[in-house]
């Protein structure tokens, strides 16, 4: 293990009881091409009993941690960094991360700090204090894109703003480079969850935007961010004008009638197109755009499809995967009614190319396994934020999963039909708890 900043670790693995004052913070994965899995986010103390720390962890493809990474045992330990928020992997199989307060570090494959990357393997990606990354990207030349939102927790005014940054391969260089507003006190709150880059070097992000007022509905937005967004001058000018056929910010309104928020969580292409996920109307939600931005009304039902585990539930995707084939998957999670208080399960869900559940995934096109162990006390959460399609029609699906006494990484695997895969961890599902909390 290689424990920076000499934190003292202990690792559980395949469900093994948590620890009741440890927890996990955030949840981020990236496979790599040889098929073993990075994660990142965090742990340590509980929230209410002390610090959370930077935590990354690399498994093989069956699940087991892969003890060539972090100096043995397969996970690195940073008692000096904020929980990661994303990461993304090299071609040459470096591991970039994003923590809040928007720094950025990258990892040399066995894990140890790069130190030919910015400053001791660290760089600063915004100026602001409140800078929180949720989104990283590395293009073909190397650079590194970061989107996410800057603004200030305690002002009731909701200033927020989703921006993007650009860091320059070395680590040494980087800056604003665009967003969905430019960051003047009149324009709406925005939020940048996710983006993807395209083959022209355009970069295009999805969240969510609102009016400056608490109580205000949120709706799903999509941008070109890049090209397009840099001012004459060079200085950062919102999203690019010629997107969504002259809207340049593409928002959502697929329940006119509903009070509850929309907004797109995660993006990808589908062959050319662009797919988001997220929730409208208390429902997972997943709609299909063509490539300049205007909505595919041929895609599900006039251009979106939602899922739902049933009445009473509230349903949000997280993540998307397109597979081999075209089809699409949405994870995330179902929040309901359990034992007088309210549960969070995951939800999986799969559709075809036309953006219809695919009846014979699962139950009904979804997957939703009973809160299993790792959930320390009740009431219990697994939550999904990241999928993937893997060789062989296989999906690996990771969170969170845990309660208010402690929470750990889960990773999950499923076979094409939906069924666990149990050549994956136990029974198709992998649990580690990073570190055990240590001096209460």
């Amino acid at each position: 293990m290689w424990i920076l900043a000499g934190a003292v670790v202990a690792v559980a693995l395949g469900g093994a009881p948590a620890t009741a004052d440890a927890s996990v913070g955030n949840f981020a994965m990236a496979v790599q091409p040889d098929g073993k899995i990075v994660v990142a986010g965090g742990g340590g103390l509980a929230p209410e009993g002390g610090k959370e720390f930077g935590a990354v962890a690399r498994y093989l493809p069956d699940g087991g941690l892969d003890r060539s990474f972090g100096g043995g045992d397969g996970v690195v330990l940073m008692r000096q960094q904020q929980p990661f928020t994303a990461v993304a992997l090299q071609r040459d199989g470096r591991i970039v991360l994003a923590a809040p307060i928007g720094e950025v570090l990258r990892l040399l494959p066995d894990g140890r700090f790069d130190g030919n990357f910015g400053v001791r393997g660290k760089k600063a990606a915004g100026a602001s204090s409140s800078w929180y990354p949720a989104t990283l990207a590395v293009a073909g030349n190397g650079g590194i894109y970061v989107g996410g939102m800057s603004g200030y927790p305690s002002d009731t005014g909701e200033h927020w703003y989703g921006w993007l940054y650009r860091i320059a391969p070395s680590g040494l260089s980087g800056d604003r480079v665009g967003g969905f507003t430019g960051g003047e006190s009149d324009e709406p709150k925005t939020f940048l969850n996710d983006i993807v880059l395209g083959k022209g070097g355009e970069v295009i992000g999805a969240g969510s935007i609102a009016e400056r007022r608490q109580d205000a509905k949120s709706h799903a937005v999509l941008a070109r961010l890049l090209p397009a967004s840099i001012g004459q001058f060079g200085t950062p000018d919102g999203p690019d004008p010629s997107f969504g056929g002259g809207a340049g910010l593409v928002t959502s309104n697929f329940f006119p009638a509903s009070t509850l928020p929309e907004a797109a969580n995660s993006l990808s292409w589908n062959r050319g197109k662009l797919l988001i996920a997220g929730e409208a109307n208390g429902d997972m939600l997943v709609s299909r755009y063509f490539r300049n931005g205007t909505q595919d009304n041929g895609f599900g039902r006039r251009g979106f499809w939602t899922v739902t585990l049933g009445r009473g539930s509230n349903d949000v995707a997280n993540a998307l995967a397109v597979d081999a084939k075209g089809g699409i998957l949405a994870a995330g999670s179902s929040t309901h009614s359990c034992g007088g208080t309210e549960c969070t399960s995951l939800l999986l869900a799969r559709l075809g190319k036309d953006g219809h559940s695919v009846r014979s995934f699962g139950h009904g096109g979804i997957v939703t396994p009973p809160i299993g162990s790792g959930a320390s006390g009740h009431p219990a959460f697994e939550t999904a934020y990241e999928v993937a399609a893997r060789p062989e029609g296989k999906i690996l699906v990771g969170g969170l999963v845990g309660g208010p006494s402690g929470s750990r990484f889960f990773l999950r695997r499923y076979l094409a039909d939906g069924t666990p895969d149990n050549s994956f961890g136990r029974r198709g599902r992998v649990t580690t708890l990073p570190v055990a909390a240590q001096g209460r």
